[in-house]
């Protein structure tokens, strides 16, 4: 399972879509929680769960993603992902560190 925390870095929101993306690439059972106010529940969707950020909500998100369906999970896990290209990642970096500051 990943538990991914505050995710307001773009390297763990890369680290949750990489996480994700494992779906795509085999039949990898990688559950995913992310914390319910960061950038993550747009990125997981519904492939994993959003906890709110104390023990009881993340004890109850992964109980949650722990019930789901393995099968289901893993085509909505694998529609994510795709959803996500890593192309589309490389791209968007570049374009955010070569903007000159105006």
């Amino acid at each position: 399972m990943a538990l991914r925390g505050p995710g307001f870095q773009r390297c763990t929101i890369s680290k949750s879509a990489a996480v994700i993306d494992c779906a795509k690439a085999s039949e990898v059972k990688t559950r995913t929680v992310g914390n319910s106010r960061s950038a993550l529940p747009e990125v997981i969707g519904s492939a994993g769960a959003a906890a709110e950020p104390t023990a009881e909500g993340f004890a109850d998100a992964i109980e949650k993603v722990l019930a789901m369906n393995a099968t289901t999970r893993r085509i909505k896990a694998r529609a994510r992902a795709e959803e996500f290209p890593w192309s589309a990642t490389v791209d968007g970096f570049l374009a955010l560190h070569s903007q000159d500051g105006s």
